[in-house]
Order: structure tokens, then sequence, then C-alpha cells
């Protein structure tokens, strides 16, 4: 490891890897889950690639007062704050597991892709979240730090 190479060391070390990982069906592919040291359900990773609600139904024990998720099967708690928050509101209490609830905020949200626009200054085409309908006035970057600066 940090073993010093020369260029045409690294390039030839590089293909002869490259090679290796084709073999072995590893190129192109992303780690395999069982390089993370967290559940899939702890990380964003389903939010991006969600899985079937039959592949994520919960299958364990339910600890006493927990509520069970309608969708998820996944038991959840509310503290003692969060049911006296729904209680003083009166409005009932969620029957949807938090990670649930944060999926269907998350879907609400507006697709993450890039749409080309021209900058309003100098018009050189830019990658921009912001579609043409939206009103925001979109620089490239050189006419934003010229008029930040």
């Amino acid at each position: 490891l940090n073993k010093q190479y020369s260029k045409a060391e690294y390039e030839e070390l590089v293909q002869k890897i490259i090679v290796h990982m084709k073999q072995t069906g590893e190129w192109g592919e992303y780690l395999p889950a069982s390089m993370s040291p967290f559940k899939y359900e702890d990380t964003v990773a389903n939010e991006y690639f969600p899985k079937s609600v039959k592949e994520t139904k919960y299958e364990g024990d339910i600890p006493e007062g927990a509520y069970v998720c309608e969708v998820s099967g996944r038991p959840f708690m509310l503290t003692k704050s969060e049911r006296k928050f729904y209680k003083t509101m009166q409005v009932p209490s969620p029957t949807f597991h938090p990670d649930e609830r944060h999926k269907i905020r998350f879907e609400m949200r507006a697709p993450r892709s890039l749409v080309e626009r021209e900058c309003a200054n100098c018009h050189v085409k830019v990658q921009t979240p912001f579609t043409k309908e939206r009103v925001d006035t979109v620089l490239c970057e050189q006419c934003y730090l010229d008029k930040i600066y």
C-alpha cells in the first residue's frame, strides 16, 4: 500500500487490475452489501434503490407498546414527548414507521436531474436542476463568481 510507481508501472498495473476485475465480475459494479458497516434499511440506499415491501417485511418479535407500520410491518416506538405532542395537537398517532414517512416526503421532492439552460448573463450553456418553467436566474460559475466578488 502507498507504494510509489512510475507512470508506466502504474498504467500496466491498472490494466492488470481491470482485467482481473472483469474476470471476477467486479468491474463496473457497486461494492457488495456485505462490505457495508450498516444494514440496508439504515442507509439512504433505500431512497435511491428501493426494495419492495415484501423484501423488507419485518419478521422479528414486536416489542411491547410498539406501533406496527401499516406498510412494512416494522415496529416502531413513540417517545413520551411524541405521544404528548400528538395528544396536545389532537392528531392521531402515526401509523407508518418513521422510515416510511421519510420515504413519502422523499417522493414528494423534485427528481434529482439536471437540465440544460443558458446563463442569464453570458448565454453559455450550463447544467442546472432548475427547469425552464422556473423563473430563477441561472448563472454560469464565472458570472456567479463575478457577481458575488
